[in-house]
């Protein structure tokens, strides 16, 4: 058994064609759909040929379309336990909708995406990530554009955790000057979303070739970056507007710090013991 279709998909994940990657991430979202579906609608779904779906069954190792479609009715059939995901969609928002329901629907996709990006199969599993981020002697933050300030929040955390850490927003020749003494001990950790920056692909390429381990935080498993990396973490960032919300990438950091507090405490406690001892206290009111 070579495992399920998304532990496959995991595997083959560099070497997919974009076309491969669209039916990958259509799957990752909607394979309780697709578990049900022909391939034609499939198809039609991820915006490729029905020829191409049932090709990407077969370099899965699946006899063809409907073994895929039995390995996902599998699937579904295993997680009817677990909690069900948010029933329905927002209520519909318009000029004259109330704030008060428009913070409601809003908090309402957010709590959808905080449980689609725990339930994601396609990422990488956390365990290994948290085994990099602890192996890494530096680790570089990187995020350009939008996501600069999720670099520098990552950043600050994981610097009072006690992780050597160099944060990069900028990338223009800043990002190369930075980069230029990573290395096989060190970690790339970058937060890249739709629409992707070509400077976060060439982050990732030069930090590979100088043998650093490579983690990158994305909203989709088709995303470029994706097959430029070592760990991907998927998630879910939809929004109700035309900005992405990023309530989920957010508690996904804060995972990742807790799980790192847990396993290096004392490390944790000598770095916040030291940031106590230099912080001028009298600049605080409480």
């Amino acid at each position: 058994m070579e495992g399920d279709v998304f532990e496959r998909i995991r595997a083959r994940r560099t070497g997919m064609s974009p076309g491969y990657r669209r039916v990958a991430d259509y799957l990752a979202r909607h394979h309780r759909d697709a578990a049900f579906l022909p391939a034609a609608d499939v198809a039609e779904a991820a915006g490729v040929s029905e020829s191409l779906v049932v090709r990407f069954a077969a370099s899965l190792g699946y006899d063809g379309y409907p073994g895929l479609t039995r390995e996902l009715r599998e699937i579904v059939k295993a997680s009817l336990s677990l909690p069900q995901r948010l029933r329905g969609r927002p209520a519909d928002l318009g000029a004259s909708t109330p704030a008060a329901d428009v913070w409601r629907a809003v908090a309402a996709q957010d709590e959808a995406n905080l449980r689609a990006t725990v339930e994601d199969p396609t990422s990488s599993p956390l365990e290994d990530v948290l085994d990099a981020m602890l192996r890494a002697r530096r680790i570089y933050v990187l995020g350009l554009r939008g996501p600069a300030h999720l670099a520098g929040l990552f950043g600050v955390l994981l610097d009072k955790a006690g992780a050597d850490v160099r944060v990069i927003t900028s990338g223009d020749v800043v990002m190369f000057d930075a980069l230029r003494h990573i290395g096989p001990h060190d970690l790339l950790f970058a937060f890249t979303f739709a629409r992707y920056t070509r400077r976060t692909l060439e982050a990732l390429r030069l930090a590979r070739m100088q043998g650093a381990a490579t983690v990158v935080v994305t909203d989709a498993l088709a995303a470029p970056a994706v097959a430029e990396t070592d760990h991907s973490l998927h998630v879910r960032v939809d929004s109700a507007s035309f900005q992405h919300s990023y309530t989920a990438v957010i508690g996904l950091m804060n995972a990742l710090v807790v799980a790192w507090t847990l396993r290096a405490p004392e490390r944790t406690l000598g770095s916040l013991e030291a940031l106590e001892a230099v912080l001028p206290h009298d600049d605080f009111l409480s």
